[in-house]
């Protein structure tokens, strides 16, 4: 499995099948995981796809605003923010604008 962004992008080769699936996390809610067979063997092509359906599902999802969820800091596997400041889940993310640790993850 190679994994990226932060964990938020993982890509698995479905040995069954004998093709690549990428497995994207940008948020806490159902609508913001998804999974797609990429239909390739080869990796390159793979990372490239996966890549565009890793960005096409964060400009559908994801508000243009600052959000938790998309803070360095959070990690989409445990969907808590791992330097522990409670306020982004009582805030449901919301508190990026205010928060001094908030680092925005480079795609």
């Amino acid at each position: 499995m190679i994994s990226l962004y932060g964990g938020r992008l993982k890509l698995e080769l479905d040995s069954t099948a004998r093709q690549w699936v990428a497995h994207v996390i940008i948020g806490p809610k159902k609508e913001h995981k998804a999974t797609q067979r990429l239909q390739t063997t080869h990796l390159f092509t793979a990372q490239r796809r996966a890549i565009e359906f890793y960005r096409d599902c964060k400009a559908e999802h994801l508000p243009d605003r600052l959000i938790c969820w998309t803070c360095k800091q959070w990690c989409p596997a445990s969907n808590t923010c791992q330097v522990g400041v409670p306020e982004c889940r009582k805030t449901a993310g919301r508190f990026a604008p205010n928060c001094a640790l908030y680092s925005q993850i480079a795609d």
